[in-house]
C-alpha cells in the first residue's frame, strides 16, 4: 500500500545549497515536534514555479510550509502565517564577491569607491532592489551563468554571493572561468533573514512549530544543523579579515521587528 504524506513542503526557486538546508530544517522540525512520525510523512516538492506570482500562490496548491524571505514581496497579498523565528542566522544577507585579479589591480590604481565598482547581478534575484537603493553601480544579466561570464570577461568587476555558497559556486565554475577568485577584503551585510511561512489554514501546526522552533534553537539543534551544512563554506570566506559594509534593506519596513536584524555571524568583523 502506498503511503500518503501528511505534510507537503514547497522548496523550489532557490539555489541547490539553500534547498537542501531548508528541506532538512523543515523535516527535522516536523519530526522534533512530533506531528510527523517519520520522513515518509513529509513530501518535498523542489520543482520551480515559472513566475513570481506563481511562487507567491503556492498555498493555493495546498502546500503546508515553505521557507522564504522576511516580508517577501511575492507573498505580500497572500494569506499566510509567518513564524517569527529566523531560521538561517541571517546568512543570506552576508555577501562576498567573486572577482578577478585584473579587476582588483585596476581598482587599486583608481580612486573608484567601493560601491562604484562595476557590480553585476542576475535580474531575477530578490536582492536587486537592495543594491539599487544603496547606490551601487549595478547592471543585470539574464542568469547567474551570464553574471559569472561578465566578471570573468572583465565586463563587470564583482558579483556578490552568499557566504554559504560562494566557494561551492567558485569550484563548480572553475573549469569554465579559471580566472574567477574570491575578493579577499570586504563583506557586505544587509538584513535578509529567512522565516517559515505556513498555510493560513494550518493554525494549529503554526503554533506547534513556533513553540517547537524555540526549543529546537535553545537545545542547539538549529546551530548544529546550520553548521553541518554551512560551517566549512563560511570558514573558507575568512570573515574576520574583512571590512564590513552595512546596507539597508528597503524591502523590510521599519515597523518590522527584523528591519535591523544583525546576523550573529558577523562576529568580530571590523566595521566600515
Amino acid at each position: 500500500m502506498t503511503h500518503s504524506p501528511s505534510w507537503h513542503i514547497w522548496n523550489g526557486n532557490r539555489s541547490p545549497i539553500r534547498a537542501v538546508f531548508e528541506a532538512d530544517l523543515l523535516i527535522e522540525l516536523l519530526l522534533f515536534i512530533g506531528v510527523a512520525p517519520s520522513k515518509q510523512d513529509i513530501a518535498i516538492d523542489s520543482s520551480p514555479r515559472p513566475s513570481a506570482a506563481a511562487e507567491g500562490n503556492i498555498f493555493s496548491e495546498d502546500f503546508d510550509l515553505t521557507v522564504t524571505l522576511t516580508e517577501n514581496p511575492k507573498f505580500r497579498h497572500v494569506d499566510k502565517i509567518v513564524l517569527p523565528g529566523v531560521v538561517d542566522y541571517g546568512v543570506l544577507g552576508c555577501r562576498v564577491a567573486l572577482t578577478t585579479e585584473q579587476s582588483i589591480n585596476a581598482i587599486q590604481t583608481s580612486d573608484q569607491s567601493f560601491m562604484q565598482r562595476r557590480w553585476v547581478l542576475p535580474e531575477q534575484w530578490a536582492d536587486y532592489p537592495i543594491y539599487r537603493s544603496n547606490g551601487f553601480n549595478l547592471t543585470t544579466t539574464p542568469s547567474l551563468e551570464h553574471a559569472l561570464a561578465c566578471v570573468a570577461e572583465n565586463r563587470a568587476d564583482a558579483l556578490p554571493l552568499g557566504i554559504n555558497e560562494v566557494t561551492a559556486l567558485l569550484e563548480t565554475h572553475a573549469k569554465r572561468h579559471p580566472n574567477l577568485i574570491l575578493e579577499p577584503d570586504h563583506l557586505l551585510y544587509y538584513p535578509m533573514p529567512l522565516q517559515i511561512y505556513c498555510h493560513p489554514r494550518q493554525q494549529a501546526l503554526a503554533k506547534q512549530l513556533e513553540r517547537g522552533f524555540k526549543a529546537f534553537e535553545q537545545q542547539g539543534l538549529l546551530w548544529s544543523l546550520f553548521s553541518r551544512h554551512y560551517a566549512a563554506a563560511i570558514a573558507a570566506c575568512h570573515l574576520s579579515s574583512r571590512q564590513l559594509h552595512l546596507l539597508k534593506n528597503p524591502m523590510i519596513g521599519n515597523q518590522s521587528p527584523l528591519s535591523n536584524f544583525t546576523s550573529p555571524l558577523l562576529g568580530q568583523i571590523v566595521g566600515d
